[in-house]
């Protein structure tokens, strides 16, 4: 459909782009700018920005849950109804129950409906903005952190991932925050903020479980004591099992097995490693064989979970190189498209929607996402030359490696990498303010 509406759609995101560009061109030039207010000013101009953007979004464009949006209502609904999520009667965990958790809090207070979960990611994209702000701040400065701040109140896939029902802005919040206090010096409240903050968000996504290993080098990389580095990971580690226990109680009730937070992991291995697996999402005909379909009925979503998981780990046993092979579909799954929240958004709705304002869309998110990864990609070769292996180094990179390691065994999809895009941010206008400030040699 895009690709129809190319002759308008492109030229229409050059325009959009453009104008950004201006601006930004103004914003360094004058002495209005944004970038030259008080603090206090500057992030409140932010959030009205990010606000006004955001829900303009929102309130202009029709949406239609399903799949996992659909789910992922379904299951906050109910538990803003104080009951267990189901589907036809029968228990389900199909996705992690974290995001639902959250929106059934609004639920309660607002009414569970799907304006109210998009007002949550609204409010969620805002907290990623200030705290790329504030991380940023804290990692290269003032200057650095105000214009990483505008790069992501305007990247159009921080705007549009407002519309769908999905995880994904929640779990990069969640990731940076994680990050913010590993930053500042370590003490027992920061310890018991990070302990539940990673219980949390290992039940919005799993894929942060591994995570706290990395802080461990991080802060070890810092200096600080290895004691110290160690009684801060585990405690971590205890609070985030305290965390996740309850909701793996109520899987064990219900399905009669353990699963680690839902009913999805085994299908996620089994997805990515097949005889027929892209590297991305496929339909569960394509990949699950006929003979495990056919004892699909005789089993709960646990089982049916754990027979794909062996299936999958069978596979990989059995054709090793071919499963490092994907690795490198999926590497370029995770990072090829920055799009997935239009399609997300308009997977069910396109039909009511001029194809040109489709076209538009996904052209312009590709467009500034591309921009803003080929200035992250120049602006790394200088500031890995200048600061080696140090331990911003290995926050912003390690991070980036992390991202990619902890989805090889799996599948990707370009809304994964949603947490670094403020990282990418940051080395970009750091690399632009070393270049712009740096004193020009004498003739």
């Amino acid at each position: 459909m895009a690709i129809r509406a190319m002759n308008i759609g492109l030229p229409a995101a050059a325009i959009t782009l453009l104008i950004i560009s201006v601006l930004w061109l103004l914003f360094e030039r004058f002495h209005w700018s944004p970038f030259r207010l008080r603090e206090r000013s500057f992030l409140l101009f932010i959030i009205i920005l990010k606000l006004g953007l955001s829900l303009a979004y929102i309130y202009s464009m029709p949406y239609q849950p399903w799949t996992d949006d659909h789910w992922y209502l379904t299951a906050a609904q109910h538990l803003s109804q104080g009951i267990n999520p189901h589907i036809n009667g029968q228990p389900t965990a199909l996705w992690p129950i974290g995001y639902p958790m959250i929106l059934s809090v609004f639920f309660r207070i607002f009414g569970a409906t799907v304006i109210v979960a998009q007002w949550v990611n609204v409010l969620t994209l805002v907290g990623i903005t200030l705290l790329t702000y504030h991380l940023g701040k804290d990692l290269f400065g003032t200057a650095t952190a105000r214009r990483a701040a505008l790069v992501i109140a305007l990247m159009p896939s921080q705007i549009f991932f407002a519309l769908p029902i999905m995880s994904d802005p929640l779990q990069a919040l969640l990731m940076l925050g994680l990050i913010y206090l590993a930053i500042k010096p370590l003490n027992r409240w920061r310890t018991i903020s990070m302990g539940l903050i990673f219980g949390f968000s290992i039940l919005v996504k799993p894929v942060i479980l591994f995570f706290p290993a990395f802080l461990a080098l991080y802060w070890y990389w810092k200096g600080e004591p290895l004691r110290s580095t160690i009684f801060t990971t585990a405690w971590i580690l205890i609070l985030g099992i305290i965390t996740v226990i309850p909701w793996q109680i109520r899987m064990q009730r219900d399905f009669g097995r353990f699963a680690l937070v839902s009913t999805q992991g085994g299908h996620n291995i089994l997805q990515g490693n097949n005889p027929r697996a892209s590297g991305g999402t496929m339909d569960v005909r394509d990949f699950v064989p006929d003979s495990l379909l056919k004892r699909f009925s005789t089993l709960n979503e646990a089982e049916r979970d754990a027979l794909m998981a062996q299936t999958g780990i069978e596979w990989i046993k059995n054709n090793p190189l071919w499963a490092m092979r994907l690795w490198i579909k999926k590497f370029i799954v995770l990072f090829y498209e920055d799009s997935k929240c239009v399609s997300r958004s308009v997977h069910l709705s396109y039909v009511d929607l001029p194809a040109a304002m489709v076209a538009t869309m996904i052209f312009l998110t590709e467009g500034y996402y591309y921009a803003l990864g080929l200035a992250f990609l120049l602006a790394s070769v200088g500031f890995l030359r200048r600061e080696r292996l140090t331990a911003r180094s290995w926050l912003i990179y390690g991070t980036l490696l992390y991202t990619i390691a902890i989805h090889l065994p799996f599948t990707a999809e370009g809304r994964y990498h949603t947490v670094l895009l403020p990282l990418f941010a940051m080395i970009a206008v750091w690399a632009m303010k070393e270049t712009t400030s740096r004193p020009k040699k004498a003739a």
